[in-house]
């Protein structure tokens, strides 16, 4: 995408920037809307959702307040979202572990990473050099933890055959 950003489109060069930081956004609401939502709702926790979005909403008020009255930092409102989604994922990933009594914390934390590397790498370096060190950063991460990945592929292939 940025490649064609920067060829076909180079007045919009500039957004580059930005898109930086939604990418990383985008990706955390897939993963609420596909995974967190869907738990919330088949574990019957519909009111500890709203309470995450109404704490987030209230947080995100306040600090957008804040970032633009305050601080007139029109940029800064890309990463207080990314802060903000962050935030609600955390949270939310929690309460779904406590429910369910899961241990493994790990996750949340690898997906921070990735996403704190590559936004400080695509402050330092091109769109390609962070692009390809995020995927290496995650590629060890992904090979650090298979056997929990090939415990998880292993019991769907199991729930899959039991259906």
């Amino acid at each position: 995408i940025v490649v064609f950003i920067h060829f076909c489109l180079p007045n919009y060069a500039a957004s580059i920037q930005q898109f930086s930081v939604l990418l990383p956004c985008c990706i955390i609401e897939c993963k609420m809307s596909m995974v967190c939502i869907s738990y919330f709702k088949s574990l019957y926790m519909q009111k500890e959702l709203l309470y995450v979005n109404i704490l987030t909403v209230v947080c995100s008020g306040f600090l957008s307040w804040i970032v633009v009255y305050k601080l007139q930092n029109l940029d800064l409102i890309a990463y207080l979202i990314l802060l903000l989604l962050l935030f609600r994922m955390i949270i939310s990933e929690n309460l779904i572990r406590k429910k369910l009594a899961i241990k493994n914390e790990l996750m949340t934390l690898y997906i921070i990473i990735v996403i704190v590397n590559y936004l400080v790498l695509y402050n330092i370096f091109d769109i390609y050099i962070t692009s390809f060190i995020s995927l290496i950063v995650l590629i060890i991460l992904l090979i650090k933890e298979r056997k929990f990945f090939l415990c998880n592929i292993k019991s769907l292939k199991n729930f899959n055959d039991s259906n």
